[in-house]
């Protein structure tokens, strides 16, 4: 993911370099200032409303099929509509940042990049390390759900074999 580039690597070191440095390095004057990045953003949301390509449109169906194959068959949700909306979104984000009215695959391509980096870093189970939506909608992965659920299945066992065999709670505590 993280590809050498003489040039950004350059850049992004003496970036860092400065963070330290008594006396940094002026700034590039190529960088737009905040004022004209603002005015450009704003330019482009109103001037520029781009729709799918033919290609787009079957890359980005082909990425969330791909992204759903994630999962695999472990019953774990890898992504749902809602990322295929963001991906669509970020897509169309990233041809309106060139003024393009129209999205291409290789804006379709950067948005599933993004998206991948984005769910590797929120959505993978520690354990498995399987991307898995849960851990982002309910906090807790399929993993640790499933060893919960197993957990409680057992402890529920042995509570009834317990009770009707008449062991004291005391017995029972002991086994646990």
């Amino acid at each position: 993911l993280d590809k050498a580039n003489d040039q950004r690597d350059r850049q992004l070191a003496r970036h860092l370099v400065a963070l330290h440095y008594e006396q940094p390095p002026e700034a590039q004057a190529s960088m737009l200032d905040r004022e004209m990045f603002t005015d450009y953003l704003s330019y482009a949301r109103q001037v520029c409303k781009p729709s799918l390509s033919d290609e787009a449109a079957e890359d980005l169906v082909e990425g969330y099929v791909n992204m759903r194959k994630l999962g695999g068959s472990r019953k774990v949700v890898s992504a749902t509509p809602r990322q295929l909306e963001s991906l669509i979104r970020l897509a169309e984000a990233l041809a309106r940042m060139r003024l393009s009215e129209s999205v291409e695959r290789s804006d379709v391509q950067e948005a599933l990049r993004l998206m991948k980096v984005a769910m590797q870093q929120s959505a993978t189970d520690p354990r498995t390390g399987i991307i898995d939506m849960e851990n982002i909608t309910t906090g807790i992965s399929s993993s640790t759900r499933h060893m919960r659920e197993q957990l409680s299945e057992a402890l529920l066992e042995r509570i009834t074999h317990a009770s009707s065999t008449s062991s004291s709670v005391r017995v029972l505590t002991d086994e646990v």
